[in-house]
């Protein structure tokens, strides 16, 4: 895969990510948008009702992107665990944390000032507690602990908890399943469980609705590709 061709995926992905935090989630916070001229309102209108769709698009993405650099070193064994993950843990760790403690400090003070929390007035309380900011802070926020973002300080960043969580499964599949068919099965049974967690979470660390979501989009983009 060119390099080329690796910055046109990033650039989709970011445009899917902005879509997502600056559009579709400014209008679910505030149930509007500025509107200045009258494509401008089109536009905005119908990223706004779509906008929920760019997570998918995001993550599969992802998947495909994460395919074209990392399988051929991974099926051959170049790459254990801890240098395919802590790369990515500190490209985003560090951004993920400083969002949400900035967030929660800018919550705090704005709570103190106007007596109400700002962003997510619907249990902020809790959103912005110490646990919140503690398990934002680990990236245990969505999908471990609670089966939504309501502990996610800063609500967006949910699937930075559970998209790791596919890095390690897509890292063991490689690695350590052998045989094409045997590698199938094993893709298929994750779409299958994401699938029935969909349907019927457990509410148990991992067996949750938001694991499921990154699962269904994230691992078949892996699978379509290499069949």
């Amino acid at each position: 895969m060119t390099q080329k061709r690796r910055n046109e995926i990033t650039g989709l992905r970011g445009l899917s990510a902005c879509a997502i935090a600056y559009i579709f989630h400014y209008t679910e916070l505030f149930h509007t948008m500025p509107e200045r001229f009258p494509i401008q309102a089109a536009v905005m209108g119908f990223l706004a009702r779509y906008g929920v769709c760019m997570s998918e698009i995001f993550f599969m993405l992802s998947g495909l992107l994460l395919y074209w650099s990392y399988q051929k070193r991974l099926s051959e064994g170049e790459l254990r665990l801890g240098n395919f993950i802590l790369p990515k843990m500190k490209k985003i760790y560090p951004m993920m944390m400083a969002s949400a403690l900035v967030t929660w400090l800018l919550q705090k003070v704005g709570y103190a000032i106007y007596g109400v929390y700002i962003l997510h007035p619907d249990g902020a309380g809790v959103r912005n507690s110490l646990k919140a900011l503690l398990v934002s802070l680990l990236g245990l926020q969505t999908g471990w602990i609670s089966d939504n973002d309501t502990l996610a300080v800063n609500g967006p960043s949910w699937f930075v908890s559970v998209f790791f969580v596919c890095y390690a499964i897509y890292y063991l599949l490689t690695r350590y399943v052998r045989g094409r068919l045997w590698q199938n099965v094993s893709y298929m049974g994750m779409m299958a469980l994401g699938i029935f967690l969909m349907i019927h979470p457990l509410g148990l660390p991992l067996y949750t609705v938001p694991v499921a979501e990154v699962i269904l989009v994230f691992l078949p983009a892996l699978y379509w590709h290499r069949s």
